[in-house]
């Protein structure tokens, strides 16, 4: 009876894990990482249409033939500087709210990375030892603790404070080598955390069917996608294919979350299935 309470509680975490992949499981709208290139792109419209109107033959010139004829107490001279200086104010606010958005976004990209793989860490980890809680003991067992390992080590947390402060140095070789090196982790690490997540539900899958007990292992939705040859089709495209890379780095996690909903729902299932008869 001991042991079937400790199973309990290793199962209740077990539901609780679960149920936080709606704190720490965000699904990214895809065009949050392009609003600060609009932005950008706004801020640039924007200048051009001041500027164009500071050049632009004033109303009074064209009616009186006056090149220097006053509105109150404002020469032309003066509005085309007012003008002028109103631009470059709003390329440099556009440009801050763009840089604000865009250090928003690497963060929110580094810091579900750390909280979904944080609390799928500690999913297995209790999977693990509620079947060992059932009396289980079978060569599955190991595998998986070896997997969850594997997990922890392969899988640091990666400090989003820190990586950002590295990317934001003013145009240096430290910042472009971060830069890269935080889109080349946020685009391989999923793909190899999933392919451990199959090693891992294979074992446990096998484990469950012998027991009477079917649950079907994740399918793989983040494709192995190669960091150097993005780098150069970036280079070569001149951005261009930098944009595609953006949405790679948005969507292969949100596919992923996505998928996590469904299997985790089954993983729940089968692992009460399996506490049913020693009930």
């Amino acid at each position: 009876m001991a042991s079937s309470g400790i199973a309990q509680g290793y199962l209740a975490n077990i539901r609780s894990l679960v149920e936080r992949a709606r704190e720490t499981d965000y699904v990214m709208p895809i065009w949050l990482p392009y609003l600060p290139l609009l932005i950008v792109l706004a801020s640039m419209f924007g200048i051009f249409i001041v500027l164009a109107a500071s050049e632009a033959k004033p109303v009074w010139e064209i009616r009186h033939g006056e090149p220097g004829f006053a509105v109150g107490e404002y020469s032309r001279d003066n509005v085309e500087f007012a003008l002028d200086i109103g631009a470059i104010f709003l390329f440099l606010a556009m440009l801050i709210a763009g840089l604000i958005v865009q250090a928003y976004v690497v963060y929110k990209w580094i810091d579900r990375r750390n909280k979904h793989f944080a609390r799928t860490h500690a999913l297995y980890e209790n999977i693990v030892e509620y079947l060992e809680a059932l009396g289980i003991q079978e060569p599955e067992i190991a595998q998986m603790r070896s997997i969850v390992q594997e997990m922890r080590y392969r899988e640091p947390h990666r400090s989003p404070v820190l990586w950002l402060i590295l990317i934001i140095i003013p145009v240096t070789i430290v910042s472009l080598i971060a830069q890269l090196y935080v889109y080349h982790f946020l685009t391989r690490d999923y793909y190899e955390h999933e392919v451990r997540e199959q090693m891992f539900y294979r074992q446990l899958s096998e484990l469950l069917k012998r027991h009477g007990v079917y649950l079907e292992p994740p399918e793989q939705t983040v494709p192995d996608r190669n960091t150097v040859l993005y780098i150069i089709l970036s280079i070569v495209t001149l951005g261009l294919f930098f944009l595609y890379w953006v949405y790679v780095m948005t969507e292969d996690p949100n596919r992923h979350f996505t998928a996590h909903s469904g299997v985790e729902q089954n993983l729940i299932r089968a692992l009460e299935s399996l506490a049913a008869p020693t009930a």
